[in-house]
């Protein structure tokens, strides 16, 4: 590969971010864990770490766009909060393992982005989730006072094939693993 193709598209620079966000997610679930009174080994909690670099251009006619505003039909919450974007904040979303280790402490949210006519916007989402061999399911901790679990154990991976075998549809997928 050109050494100069590696240095015009950034890839140092985006391991350098990925590996400075990886102690701040680990922060973050520590935090977590401890509000549930629960523990969780870190390979439980960040055994597979991905990074997205999405760009967002400016749109004039934002009605147009495919995979930002068209993507409000899929909220089934009922509200959805407008966030400004704030140059250089870290956003934190709970995203469907927490929710399932909390047994539905934890919401997962579903993250949309509006286009903007006037600015485009680049974002790095990083994500943290289990190993592929983990079994996913409400933490015994959480568990602990006879609480009836929510969800059926699941494989990880088998859970993660599902997700992306499917068009973005929200909470369709957390909902596929759900007891009666």
């Amino acid at each position: 590969m050109n050494e100069d193709f590696n240095e015009d598209c950034g890839r140092d620079e985006v391991v350098n971010h990925s590996n400075r966000m990886k102690p701040i997610g680990r922060k973050i679930l520590e935090i977590l864990m401890n509000n549930l009174n629960a523990r969780m080994e870190e390979q439980d909690l960040m055994g597979t770490l991905r990074m997205n670099v999405n760009y967002y251009p400016e749109c004039p006619d934002t009605k147009l766009t495919v995979g930002t505003a068209c993507m409000l039909d899929t909220v089934t919450s009922g509200s959805i909060s407008l966030i400004p974007p704030v140059m250089g904040a870290i956003v934190v979303n709970i995203g469907d393992m927490l929710q399932i280790l909390s047994n539905d402490r934890y919401k997962r949210v579903e993250h949309l982005v509006m286009a903007s006519r006037f600015l485009s916007r680049i974002s790095f989402a990083y994500y943290c989730g289990p190993s592929y061999d983990s079994v996913i399911e409400p933490l015994r901790d959480v568990l602990e006072n006879g609480e009836k679990p929510l969800y059926k154990p699941t494989m990880y991976k088998d859970y993660m094939k599902y997700y992306f075998a499917r068009p973005h549809t929200g909470s369709k997928t957390i909902e596929s693993i759900k007891l009666p």
